[in-house]
């Protein structure tokens, strides 16, 4: 944790049990942070939350992949709220290039 949750874990003796205490806050919210995410409030794109291990993100990362239709239904989520072309697209076709 970067800022003032990186002061506070600094605290002799205090530091780290409040520096956890705020981790597992932040665990525990239920908040989209994906970009696509918050821009539809809704659950477009796979997010993690909480105490994560390797086994865990490998897990849902295996489940994706082996997930055709999910894939598909998330690229078409994905164009519907992000567009069709990407920022550097849409920068080139403003320019007429």
């Amino acid at each position: 944790m970067t800022g003032l949750a990186e002061f506070i874990g600094k605290i002799p003796g205090l530091g780290v049990k409040i520096k956890g205490a705020l981790l597992d806050i932040a665990a525990n919210r239920k908040t989209l942070l994906a970009l696509p995410n918050m821009i539809a409030r809704a659950i477009i794109v796979p997010e993690l939350f909480g105490k994560l291990t390797p086994e865990t993100v490998a897990d849902s990362a295996e489940k994706l992949l082996l997930d055709k239709d999910r894939r598909r239904q998330m690229r078409t989520q994905l164009i519907e709220v992000m567009g069709a072309r990407g920022a550097a697209g849409r920068i080139v076709e403003m320019m007429g290039l």
